[in-house]
């Protein structure tokens, strides 16, 4: 399980807030993005303003649910993949390649277990 998680908030948008989860200051969506060329990066950082700000994005082929609450952002080059907690926030966990048609089992796995951390986070906040 990853430590030492942290959040970063990257865009706010009327409908929800979108933030990359870290780990151990390492930011692996914002690496990820950062080293897509420039018009895949225009792409994805328009899907995540769209989402951000209408809640909604109308192409489903650039925006679907992949398992168990683990969502992807999809551009022809790339996937980032993300969940929702509350109604507020879109939490990004990790970027990858598209290889396939089908989402990376390996990738799926990273985001759930990045969700699972994210959550064993806010537990201990609450208390």
């Amino acid at each position: 399980m990853p430590k030492l998680i942290s959040v970063y908030v990257l865009l706010r948008g009327a409908r929800f807030s979108i933030c990359e989860i870290a780990q151990v200051d390492r930011r692996p969506v914002a690496k990820f993005i950062e080293g897509l060329e420039i018009q895949e990066k225009s792409k994805i950082v328009s899907l995540f303003r769209q989402l951000a700000e209408t809640g909604v994005i109308r192409n489903k082929t650039k925006f679907m649910h992949e398992e168990d609450g683990i969502y992807a952002f999809k551009t022809n080059m790339a996937r980032v993949y993300c969940f929702f907690d509350s109604d507020k926030l879109v939490l990004l966990t990790n970027g990858a390649p598209k290889k396939q048609r089908k989402a990376d089992p390996n990738e799926l796995a990273r985001a759930k277990r990045l969700r699972e951390a994210y959550h064993e986070l806010r537990k201990g906040k609450k208390k």
